[in-house]
């Protein structure tokens, strides 16, 4: 029987939306701040991690 992943045929989304998700999520940026004591750097890890999580879902959805 078929995942739905399977059967959309973008293997991609499903990975950009979980990835995506927890590239930015709230608790980890919130971590970072506390533990580095910069906003700055907190923010820069949605930066430097979500291009190439849609990079890879792009690639995904064209080559699944």
């Amino acid at each position: 029987m078929p995942t739905a992943v399977a059967r959309a045929s973008a293997p991609g989304n499903a990975y950009t939306f979980l990835m995506a998700g927890t590239a930015t999520d709230y608790t980890e940026i919130m971590g970072l701040k506390e533990h580095t004591g910069s906003w700055r750097i907190a923010l820069f890890l949605p930066l430097v991690t979500v291009p190439p999580v849609l990079l890879l879902g792009y690639i995904l959805n064209v080559m699944g």
